[in-house]
């Protein structure tokens, strides 16, 4: 069974590569801060996916949590990261042939 969820784009790539995908982002790149109208929106996500993310240097992981405690990371990487907590999930591997997994079941 395949489910479709509803999405929200938050990326801070200077690639602009999801502008292939014709999403459009609600944080862009250079964006420092969130703001108090997006804590009440990040509260009804169940998860964020990272890819490719050796670290939180923006703080947004940190804040995602802080907003949303029941909130999941999923951290698509060649090696784990230091910011994911114990009921958080990290799929080690290449970041093409996961996301083509994870939309085959999302």
């Amino acid at each position: 069974m395949v489910l479709r969820c509803k999405h929200m784009l938050i990326t801070e790539n200077l690639d602009q590569l999801h502008q292939k995908t014709g999403l459009s982002p609600l944080v862009s790149a250079g964006r420092d801060h969130y703001s108090s109208a997006m804590a009440n929106d990040i509260q009804n996500i169940n998860f964020v996916i990272t890819v490719g993310l050796n670290t939180d240097e923006s703080g947004f992981l940190k804040w995602y949590k802080a907003n949303n405690p029941r909130g999941k990371i999923i951290s698509i990487n060649l090696v784990n990261t230091c910011y994911l907590s114990s009921n958080d999930f990290f799929l080690k591997g290449d970041a093409q042939v996961i996301t083509k997994q994870l939309e085959e079941i999302i």
